[in-house]
């Protein structure tokens, strides 16, 4: 599939994966459409109920190792990609 983008969402894109916050253009466009599709399923009404489950396993794993501080995932995150070149 190729969808054409402006200018200045191209821009975006590459400025959020040079800095490391997705690994590729494919992963940015893929979390964009994640979050679009959950903005539409609770405009149209869907109360999310199939995710608690989720957020509760997510909670129960930060209570027992305590997660991992943001900034230690973008340091491994950014050390992956320039080790890949990426």
């Amino acid at each position: 599939m190729t969808i054409p983008l402006t200018r200045e969402q191209q821009h975006w894109i590459d400025e959020a994966v040079a800095a490391g916050r997705f690994a590729s253009a494919e992963d940015a466009i893929q979390y964009a459409v994640g979050a679009m599709m959950l903005i539409e399923a609770s405009i149209a009404g869907d109360d999310l109920a199939w995710a608690k489950p989720l957020v509760d396993a997510g909670l129960r794993s930060l209570k027992i190792d305590g997660g991992i501080p943001a900034f230690e995932v973008f340091r491994e995150t950014r050390a992956l990609i320039e080790k890949h070149g990426r």
